[in-house]
């Protein structure tokens, strides 16, 4: 709740009476008021001005800096040329390096000492196992040339022989019967009792197989194929017409 004695002061809304200004306050007013409005333009334009100033400084600074550094160059290397300048030579110093201080080993660890190593003499060593000599064949030097092959023995040739018999090659087994024959062997009188079989029953030839057959006789008559032979004679003297021969 208000108290009365406010009211005393309490200002009503109807225009009271007022003072009439004089006119240097009026103006002074009105060109306070036009100040504060072109206070912000001013100071803008102010600080451009100052600005365009520092920069436009700067550039000069830089050119004279620049026309200062080429008159010293200048004048320097006329001085020189006038003076005969030579050129000082170039002391090069060498760091000298400190030598590392040795470290000594824990005492707690024992020094091993380096053993020397002995030398092996050449002499000394083994002789390497010789190469084994080439063989005996010989390697031949022209194209065609046969290599000596170990002949083939008796019994080979006989088996052989034997082998081309079964499969009915009549001349190849004739032949193969004929070189056991001329080797002489133990061999060569079973190859005449068959050689003489293949003459009676597949050459046609009577004459020469008990040519053959007698002969084996003669070599060996109590042989392992003397019946065979003596059949094989008797065929054959029937063949030529021939009777038995007579005993001694």
């Amino acid at each position: 709740m208000k108290p009365e004695w406010l009211d005393a002061f309490e200002l009503d809304s109807d225009a009271g009476p007022a003072a009439p200004l004089r006119s240097s306050e009026t103006k002074a007013l009105a060109r306070q008021a036009v100040d504060r409005a072109l206070a912000p333009a001013a100071a803008a334009a102010t600080q451009a001005h100052h600005s365009w100033w520092r920069f436009a400084g700067f550039g000069a600074g830089g050119a004279l800096t620049v026309v200062g550094v080429f008159f010293v160059v200048h004048t320097t290397d006329a001085r020189c040329v006038e003076a005969r300048c030579v050129d000082r030579p170039v002391v090069s110093v060498r760091a000298e390096t400190a030598a590392a201080p040795s470290i000594a080993p824990p005492a707690d660890h024992p020094t091993i000492e380096a053993q020397p190593i002995e030398s092996v003499s050449v002499t000394a060593l083994p002789n390497a196992p010789a190469a084994p000599a080439p063989s005996a064949v010989r390697v031949p030097t022209h194209v065609g040339e046969r290599v000596d092959r170990p002949a083939a023995t008796a019994s080979d040739l006989l088996a052989e022989a034997n082998r081309a018999r079964r499969e009915s090659e009549w001349e190849r087994a004739a032949a193969l019967y004929e070189r056991v024959m001329r080797s002489q062997a133990d061999e060569s009188y079973a190859a005449t009792v068959a050689l003489a079989s293949l003459r009676l029953e597949h050459f046609g030839n009577p004459q020469g197989a008990l040519a053959l057959y007698e002969r084996a006789l003669a070599d060996r008559p109590s042989g392992s194929l003397s019946s065979q032979a003596e059949a094989g004679a008797a065929r054959c003297r029937r063949a030529l017409g021939k009777g038995e021969p007579t005993a001694p």
